[in-house]
């Protein structure tokens, strides 16, 4: 609430949780921050945050696995911050926390322009909060300060010990806990001017996100892959401009491979050597239909090098990646509240680094919302951001 308080979340002894009509979820941030040195714990939720401030260290809260991005890359600038997830494996093979930890800090890398780490609970604690409830059950009183402090000194050391992965501006890579942040001021005498580049000249830029929406019915899919198979053929576009040929990566939670999206790519001509789709090991696969559920933005971005180095052909031929499609987008946000604007922001913004860095377009398919809007920005179904957030909008409709 950029220093306001939006909300109240109330936890009853018996761990329950509630909170009172109006609230909103925002950072859980301690009055003293500002005041406070060393590292800073980036946690989920207001319960572990106080019991982070209950041992002695300092922490803010997001509001979920992933939220608030934006925000915190704003409040945490300049500190050294570890993000802490939880160890919340679910009986399909997902782990939220950990994801939405990992994903939160690739987002701080890319924006801060340096490595953040980030972490899970020791061994057998869920969460921050359960850790402390362990160490009052083992003899810890949480009025002796200096035993406190104690404790949280020895949590941080197992904390930073547990960095296995930190992310780095251009993905994950081995390596430890990150230093103090210093910004640095770059004037636009010394930054180079580019044209944009296009997939489709003049109406699909690459190297950037690219929207597409519309009413069920109006061709949404057929469209996407009729541009799938010119880019996997290099078939000119409609209005006869030259269409470079490259490999396409499809991305689809709602048609089925074998029975409508294959057909569908021989209708239109394509290559169908030159499109791929991401193949989940087996033990990841929730469904024997596809297993879509279970892929999310993190399994694309983390396949970027693959994708960088382009695809082999059968033949031997390399040919670079063009085009990602992501149909529905809402599909594959893990985590995301769609209406909330700095969660659609958060989830965007990597995403988009990403087609940049690799010199692609990303398609993204999302619905349209139900009844009228005088605003094409309130024509998507959810937060205006996906439409703000993107380089190019396009709306399917009947002629």
């Amino acid at each position: 609430g950029h220093g306001q308080v939006v909300g109240l979340s109330l936890r009853g002894a018996d761990g329950l949780k509630s909170t009172p009509k109006g609230s909103h979820r925002g950072l859980v941030i301690p009055k003293s921050l500002d005041g406070r040195t060393g590292p800073t714990l980036l946690l989920e939720g207001a319960s572990d945050v106080a019991a982070a401030l209950s041992l002695g260290l300092t922490a803010v809260g997001r509001p979920s696995n992933y939220a608030g991005v934006d925000d915190i890359a704003i409040l945490l600038h300049g500190r050294e911050v570890l993000v802490v997830g939880e160890r919340d494996g679910k009986p399909d093979g997902s782990w939220p926390g950990r994801d939405g930890a990992m994903k939160t800090a690739g987002a701080l890398a890319s924006r801060w322009g340096c490595d953040v780490g980030y972490a899970l609970p020791p061994k057998g604690a869920k969460d921050l909060r359960a850790y402390l409830h362990a160490a009052v059950a083992d003899g810890l009183r949480l009025d002796a300060e200096e035993a406190c402090r104690e404790t949280g000194r020895a949590l941080l050391e197992e904390l930073r010990a547990s960095v296995e992965v930190t992310c780095s501006p251009t993905g994950p890579s081995s390596s430890t806990a990150s230093g103090p942040r210093v910004p640095r001021l770059r004037s636009f005498d010394q930054i180079p001017r580019t044209n944009i580049e296009w997939l489709w000249p003049g109406r699909i830029p690459r190297g950037k996100l690219v929207l597409l929406t519309g009413d069920p019915g109006t061709g949404k899919s057929t469209l996407t892959l009729d541009l799938a198979a010119r880019v996997s053929r290099g078939r000119d576009w409609p209005d006869g401009e030259e269409c470079e040929r490259g490999a396409v990566l499809l991305l689809s939670a709602e048609d089925d491979a074998e029975d409508t999206i294959g057909p569908r790519l021989d209708a239109a001509g394509a290559d169908t050597a030159c499109v791929v789709q991401i193949e989940l090991p087996p033990a990841d696969r929730g469904s024997p239909q596809s297993g879509a559920s279970l892929v999310g933005l993190g399994d694309l971005v983390a396949l970027e090098e693959t994708l960088k180095a382009g695809l082999t052909l059968p033949g031997g031929e390399t040919i670079p990646f063009r085009l990602v499609v992501i149909d529905p987008l809402t599909a594959f946000l893990d985590g995301v509240d769609a209406h909330r604007n700095n969660e659609v922001r958060g989830a965007l913004h990597p995403l988009s680094e990403f087609a940049e860095r690799l010199g692609l377009t990303v398609l993204i398919i999302v619905h349209p919302r139900k009844g009228q809007a005088q605003n094409p920005l309130d024509m998507v179904a959810g937060s205006r951001a996906f439409v703000e957030a993107v380089r190019a909008s396009w709306y399917v409709t009947r002629d």
